[in-house]
């Protein structure tokens, strides 16, 4: 009897062990896995840092997953960098003024326009990237060249530029209008600036004017301040950009009551004179003394080169009115050809 309750007892001590010891070994191989993982991260993360190694297929594949290229965008990405001699694209990328240096030179070597198009879209989406983003929260950090627009009491735009960055405050060239008379509030008063940013970041401030100085060039000294605000995320870079246009409205004609059905515009034969104030691949904004309200399609011509003028439909998504009674239209494009889009992007970029 004292036999049977030993080995009973030795095997009930067995069934406790043998569960502790599976547990114990999982956690085990789960703490080597952890590790393996760990170095194995590091070492990715090591190599991904390294600036000067060639860029390998597993480099765009890894780009071509963080920005969401197409399979086109893919296999041009990975041409251009095994062309161009591309050192670590992943860390080439964060680089704005190497990529518009490669970039710029790869599209003046392109004609056609699917394959420039394909390029202008990279380009896009490198910029559109997150890991591109840092926002700005102080006038202290506004770059030297940081195009600025002046926002007057009639809520028209006027363009500046950021000359010099000081412990002072911003040195800006004075605004000019359209006409380019330079416009002079009265030192001390309040001014409205904003601004957008490479990574398509649009902010808006409002500050002091110190004084006006001359050194370079008529100059005005602003007091830095901490109250930007950010105003939206473009889709698309935007530049201010005013040539004189002219425009029309448009018959919209649907093919049909499908799913798909075919839309045609047709261009109205009075045409409007108007001026561009800004432009995009998406859409532009232009001025007009006529009442124009938003919902509208519209039909516009202007010139990005002295080759020929160009032509695109659009629709107006907004109107604003200002007080001295001029009409400014956002207009989203509906209709435009690759060759304008590319014109567009070239002038965005500055690829001239």
């Amino acid at each position: 009897m004292i036999l049977l309750d030993m080995g009973f007892t030795r095997n009930y001590s067995l069934v406790i062990y043998i569960p502790l010891l599976i547990a114990g070994g999982i956690a085990l191989a789960f703490f080597l896995i952890n590790i393996i993982i760990r170095i194995f991260q590091n070492n990715f993360h090591k190599k991904i840092n390294d600036p000067n190694r060639p860029t390998t297929a597993q480099d765009i594949n890894y780009v071509t997953q963080i920005l969401h290229l197409t399979n086109e965008e893919k296999n041009f990405l990975q041409e251009l960098c095994k062309d161009n001699k591309c050192p670590n694209f992943i860390m080439f990328m964060r680089n704005q003024s190497k990529i518009d240096a490669l970039f710029k030179t790869t599209i003046n070597t392109i004609q056609d326009e699917k394959k420039k198009a394909i390029l202008y879209s990279i380009r896009t989406k490198i910029e559109q990237d997150p890991q591109n983003t840092s926002f700005i929260t102080s006038t202290k950090n506004i770059l030297e060249g940081q195009r600025l627009m002046y926002s007057d009491e009639n809520l028209e735009h006027h363009p500046s530029t950021v000359l010099k960055n000081t412990k002072e405050g911003l040195i800006v060239q004075v605004p000019k209008n359209i006409y380019g008379d330079e416009i002079k509030p009265k030192p001390l008063s309040k001014i409205n600036f904003s601004f957008e940013t490479k990574n398509l970041i649009a902010y808006t401030f409002q500050t002091r004017i110190v004084r006006y100085q001359n050194t370079r060039e008529n100059e005005m000294v602003i007091s830095h301040t901490n109250n930007l605000e950010v105003l939206v995320r473009r889709n698309q870079k935007r530049v201010p950009y005013k040539p004189q246009c002219v425009f029309s409205a448009v018959k919209v004609s649907s093919g049909g009551l499908g799913k798909n059905p075919k839309v045609s515009y047709e261009a109205l034969p009075k045409k409007h004179e108007g001026t561009l104030m800004d432009i995009s691949a998406n859409g532009c904004s232009l001025q007009t003394n006529m009442p124009i309200s938003k919902g509208q399609y519209i039909y516009i011509e202007f010139r990005m080169d002295a080759e020929a003028i160009e032509k695109a439909f659009g629709k107006i998504v907004n109107a604003t009115t200002t007080q001295t009674k001029l009409t400014i239209l956002h207009i989203e494009f509906v209709k435009i050809s690759l060759e304008t889009r590319n014109k567009i992007y070239k002038k965005v970029y500055d690829y001239v």
